[in-house]
């Protein structure tokens, strides 16, 4: 089974890496991603890489929620000093007009709702500030040194420092780590297989990193190779970045692919094992036939116990080796119970999933997979 998929993979990356025309560069490019998403043995590495993709998700989401209620708080109290001065001001009215178009649906941007919000907030003030009435938005800036007249910081919405800090991280992890690869691949071949239909599903626009406003570039990127435009103007698909990225990913895939276990990969000889296959790979766990998926973040509690007890199969493990490991903290009353119901939990999945009862067990002292359940050595 492996060799079969391997090699159906060269050669689908064989047809495309050294074609010298673009748009079949990257129609093999999105043929052969295609391939990776679609096929058994590569579904769950594609599915490890796209949650290691989405591991700031969550935070992003409280962040930018933050950073809407700031914006929202700020507005309510400023609107409420402009309404008591009297003060009538074309371009207040239009971004005042423009954060209620925002908030109603009238107005879009790509950018976040609390950041669109919070660009209204900030030429606001900036207006006041011009009018000479610092004394009503004196709290939301900090002058400039050499000229007060000048703003350093903005503090209508704290938040958004933490955001900056977030996006940073995402950006060296998006470098260094291999779904920064993968999330360039996967918009050529998405631009390619699924855009079309896409722009013509969506009515109107949507906020968000995917949208009307900002998937038209791509799609428009990849026609005008497809119509080879002398001239094509193209930004986002240059075909050395994609080169390089292409080699990369598929070099993942193949050294991950040569990690399976052997006696996962030939379906007969998985029939004839029974009980006694059982491996851990890319947050999914194979037993008995069956690939049952554990946990949906690389870097959950989940996955690094997983991978503490699969590094070795056959060593019991020591309780509070393996609770330093996971917690990296010391150890206070009933911390223990942390640990046993982190078991419990992977073991009531197994159980529910597979009829597999008790796959790791315990006692006070040591942790380790239970031997019915090992192949042989």
């Amino acid at each position: 089974m492996i060799k079969t998929v391997t090699d159906s993979l060269q050669r689908q990356y064989d047809t495309f890496i050294d074609e010298p025309d673009d748009w079949f560069f990257f129609l093999g490019l999105a043929e052969y991603m295609q391939y990776l998403r679609t096929t058994e043995l590569t579904i769950p590495l594609i599915e490890g890489v796209e949650e290691q993709m989405h591991q700031f998700d969550d935070e992003f989401k409280q962040i930018h929620a933050a950073v809407e209620k700031e914006a929202k708080r700020a507005f309510e109290v400023i609107q409420g000093r402009i309404a008591k001065a009297g003060i009538e001001d074309e371009i207040i009215e239009r971004e005042t007009n423009e954060y209620h178009g925002f908030l109603d649906g009238t107005w879009s941007s790509t950018a976040s709702l609390g950041q669109s919000l919070y660009r209204n907030v900030r030429n606001i003030v900036e207006r006041l500030r011009k009018l000479d009435r610092d004394d009503l938005v004196k709290e939301y800036f900090v002058p400039f040194v050499p000229d007060p007249k000048l703003t350093e910081i903005y503090t209508i919405t704290p938040s958004r420092d933490r955001l900056d800090d977030l996006e940073k991280k995402q950006e060296q992890s998006k470098k260094t780590q291999i779904w920064g690869s993968y999330w360039h691949l996967e918009r050529a071949r998405w631009a390619i297989m699924d855009g079309l239909d896409y722009m013509n599903r969506q009515k109107g626009t949507l906020r968000g990193s995917l949208n009307r406003i900002n998937a038209s570039p791509l799609i428009r990127e990849m026609a005008a190779m497809e119509r080879r435009d002398p001239n094509p103007q193209l930004q986002r698909f240059i075909k050395r970045d994609y080169l390089f990225h292409a080699r990369r990913f598929h070099t993942f895939v193949l050294n991950t692919l040569a990690k399976v276990p052997k006696y996962l990969l030939d379906d007969q000889e998985n029939k004839d094992a029974g009980s006694v296959q059982l491996a851990y790979s890319d947050g999914t766990i194979h037993i008995r036939g069956q690939s049952l998926r554990i946990t949906k973040r690389q870097h959950s509690l989940q996955n690094r116990l997983m991978l503490k007890l699969f590094s070795d199969l056959y060593v019991k493990w020591d309780f509070e080796d393996v609770f330093d490991d996971l917690y990296e903290e010391s150890r206070g009353k009933d911390d223990w119970k942390k640990l046993y119901k982190l078991i419990d939990a992977v073991n009531d999945k197994v159980a529910v999933e597979s009829d597999a009862k008790e796959l790791i067990r315990k006692n006070r002292y040591e942790i380790w997979i239970d031997p019915d359940y090992l192949p042989p050595k």
